[in-house]
């Protein structure tokens, strides 16, 4: 679960780093999400832990001023700004 806690933490953090630094409109921003399980809960709100829903509440929050739009399972930013989401499979041999 620390895991889980610091990859949203760590989402968060660039999405607030991405609007003080003032490069919305500037730059491209890819966010490469590592667990399928915090892809899915951005993906589908119903699958989220109701004990995050406030979190994840802020981060769509900070998605908003980031300009994000939703075009099917991407994410798609005004201004020249892309938002990437990627989940790594685990294969196991």
């Amino acid at each position: 679960m620390d895991s889980i806690a610091a990859e949203i933490g760590a989402i968060i953090i660039v999405l607030d780093v991405y609007l003080a630094m003032g490069w919305k409109g500037k730059g491209s921003l890819i966010i490469e999400i590592g667990s399928n399980e915090v892809f899915s809960w951005i993906e589908n709100k119903r699958l989220r832990p109701w004990m995050l829903q406030s979190i994840f509440k802020d981060i769509k929050n900070r998605m908003d001023k980031v300009e994000c739009l939703r075009h099917g399972a991407e994410y798609i930013m005004s201004d020249v700004v892309e938002f990437l989401l990627k989940s790594w499979l685990a294969v196991s041999v």
